[in-house]
């Protein structure tokens, strides 16, 4: 079979039976000289398939040294008919940039025929191939050295399936378009209360403030005798102001800080009342009073028994000597007690 040279490459124009696995569609790129040129197989090589109207799918392709090699085996899912193929040779260059090559170029595309078979002729229903297929057999194919990926697409863009071969793996390459954006869902359930997190540590002290302005000293501004008759005439805020009644009046001693606008009451100054003290020791004797006025005249008593004159006499005396000398040992002892306190200090 002659080679075919198509633009910038050269074909076995190879044609096959449906349902044939055993021919080989080769391509062989070409220079600006006309020689072949060492093709890359860190490359990502696919094959694309048109049947003239509708672009078929991707198929993968196996590099052999200068040549690109496309199987029939990959095709028996294909209806009989004719069919265009080009090759795509995707890579990333050095700046980053995604480059492709398409063979073969600038016009035209290597044409193939997949001829009826006798189950063909026989009106057999062979399925023509779809998205769904190429999925279908890469899943069968998942233990054979396959390696997928899925790219998501714009919305707007078609769905396809590439199949490359690189590194002695089959890459394919499932390419989704965007769903449309679904109806935001209903607001979930309120979660549970996490567990409260550890104290944080201690920070660090912050700088000393700058010293404030002295405070006023303590002092009574004003006293007043009832809470009635307070008023805030004179004063500024901050001063204080008292009631001093008297301790049976529960307003007694209360102390009050004007604002300014009105009274605050503060604290109750007046103490609780104390213990009773012990008794206070004995005075000393008053001076003697001035005698008092006579009184008046008795009645007349009973006469008594006779007596004689002498004993009453001196019974008489006996009696003014004793109290006489009562009196003076009285005086003498408080009169003593007296200085006696004077001097150690106890009045």
């Amino acid at each position: 079979m002659a080679n075919l040279t198509i633009d910038d490459v050269d074909s076995n124009d190879m044609n096959f039976k449906h349902l044939d696995t055993t021919k080989n569609i080769i391509i062989t790129p070409k220079n600006e000289f006309g020689n072949s040129v060492q093709l890359d197989t860190t490359h990502t090589w696919t094959a694309k398939v048109s049947d003239g109207s509708n672009y078929v799918g991707d198929y993968p392709v196996t590099i052999d040294m200068t040549s690109i090699v496309v199987s029939s085996a990959d095709f028996t899912k294909l209806e009989a008919g004719d069919y265009h193929l080009e090759v795509w040779e995707e890579w990333i260059d050095s700046n980053g940039k995604k480059q492709r090559s398409i063979y073969p170029s600038p016009q035209k595309t290597v044409d193939f025929t997949i001829y009826q078979s006798i189950p063909d002729l026989a009106e057999k229903e062979i399925k023509k191939i779809g998205f769904q297929d190429v999925v279908d057999q890469a899943v069968m194919n998942i233990g054979m050295n396959y390696v997928f990926k899925v790219n998501t697409i714009e919305a707007d863009q078609k769905a396809t399936v590439v199949q490359a071969a690189s590194d002695g793996k089959n890459y394919i390459t499932l390419n989704i378009p965007r769903g449309a954006k679904g109806d935001q869902g209903d607001q979930g359930i309120q979660g549970i209360q996490g567990v409260p997190g550890r104290p944080g540590d201690r920070g660090p002290d912050g700088k000393q403030g700058p010293q404030g302005a002295p405070g006023k000293p303590f002092s009574i501004s004003k006293v007043f005798k009832s809470k009635a008759e307070m008023t805030g005439d004179g004063l500024s805020e901050g001063d204080f102001a008292i009631i001093a009644s008297s301790v049976n009046d529960p307003d007694n001693a209360s102390l009050f800080v004007w604002d300014g606008k009105e009274f605050n009451f503060i604290v109750d100054l007046s103490g609780a009342t104390g213990l009773q003290g012990p008794a206070g020791r004995d005075g000393i004797q008053g001076p003697q009073g001035n005698p008092g006025k006579d009184g008046a005249q008795g009645p007349q008593g009973v006469p008594g028994k006779d007596g004689k004159d002498a004993d009453n006499n001196a019974i008489e005396k006996s009696l003014e000597s004793y109290v006489d000398s009562k009196m003076t040992d009285a005086f003498a002892k408080a009169k003593a007690e007296v200085e006696d306190a004077v001097a150690n200090g106890k009045y």
